[in-house]
């Protein structure tokens, strides 16, 4: 399952949850309960040589 970050519109805060693909891409923020949107992540990879 892939973890996605949000970020709280009302506090800032940045948290990261797992979810699935189909979940909905809106989550309660942990510190002050408002609507938190997703948001896009730098992707990480290992360059194998």
């Amino acid at each position: 399952m892939p973890v996605y970050e949000f970020k709280c519109p009302a506090c800032g805060c940045k948290f990261e949850v797992r979810q699935t693909y189909n979940d909905k891409a809106l989550v309660r923020c942990p510190k002050c309960k408002t609507t938190a949107k997703r948001q896009i992540s730098i992707v990480n990879h290992k360059k194998v040589i």
